[in-house]
């Protein structure tokens, strides 16, 4: 099994969200663009009329390795009933993200104000990566900004440090640390073998507002805006993470555009940002 603590291929992924389009156009764009990975969203590929087995056997002769499906939606501090759902529900998930051919599975913090923090993090996160072990499966887990229980990178961590499991690391989002303004440096703390993604992203929106719609329709290319994700990658870069840099973008203008035009600016938009970084 391929866990966090490996030492995985080097690269770009393009979230599917990025783009808009029927899937499989979004990953000839995504290939013919320079990506190596790609990260899939649950949703995309839901709604893109094709078969697991269709839209794998579509990205590997186009040369993308499948780095995530996404995302686990967190049910920490649900009643019994809530959580035995969400168990069955992402169950289901991994066998998808296996399916597809994915190392790993993304699950978000709870957006509801149940929720219990590190503590209900790390009980609901132990039991997932255990789950993921059968499905030969990574999990990674990620702060929201928006979360009324897990919204900054050092609660998500300290969650993620509770639990003794290889294959259970953290995914480190640019746009969630600038718009909380979390200190990047606390990723250089991190252990390698627990960092699991690190997507990149900015916005030229300010943050005074519902960062959920900002986050959801309103981030641009991570060297554009006002939210730093060239030091993201330095501290992930410094605490000794070798894996892709992924681009995740949720903007309505981009979903609209030509995704051969967005995912090649989106591309050159990471050389600049990470180019500097390669002889890390």
């Amino acid at each position: 099994m391929r866990h966090a603590s490996d030492a995985i291929e080097p690269g770009f992924a393009l979230a599917t969200t990025c783009l808009g389009g029927p899937l499989a156009r979004r990953l000839e764009a995504a290939a013919a663009a320079g990506f190596s990975w790609i990260e899939f969203f649950w949703q995309d590929v839901a709604e893109s009329g094709l078969s697991l087995r269709e839209i794998r056997q579509i990205s590997e002769d186009l040369g993308l390795k499948a780095q995530a499906l996404q995302p686990i939606r967190g049910f920490e501090g649900e009643d019994a009933l809530a959580m035995s759902a969400g168990f069955r529900g992402a169950a289901q998930f991994m066998d998808a993200a296996a399916e597809l051919g994915a190392a790993l599975v993304g699950v978000c913090a709870s957006e509801r104000e149940a929720a219990s923090g590190p503590d209900g993090a790390a009980d609901m996160l132990a039991r997932l990566a255990e789950m993921a072990k059968c499905y030969g499966l990574d999990v990674g887990y990620e702060a929201l900004s928006w979360s009324p229980a897990i919204h900054d990178l050092a609660e998500a961590w300290e969650a993620v440090r509770r639990v003794d499991a290889a294959n259970l690391g953290l995914v480190v989002d640019s746009f969630h640390i600038g718009a909380r303004r979390n200190d990047p440096r606390v990723i250089s703390a991190i252990p390698a073998s627990r960092i699991a993604a690190v997507q990149v992203s900015s916005t030229h929106v300010p943050l005074d507002g519902s960062l959920i719609e900002v986050s959801r329709h309103h981030r641009c290319y991570p060297d554009e805006g006002h939210l730093e994700a060239s030091e993201v990658v330095r501290q992930a870069r410094l605490a000794g993470y070798k894996g892709p840099i992924t681009l995740e973008l949720f903007n309505d203008n981009y979903r609209s555009g030509d995704p051969f035009a967005v995912a090649a600016a989106g591309y050159a938009s990471l050389q600049r940002l990470c180019g500097h970084h390669r002889s890390m």
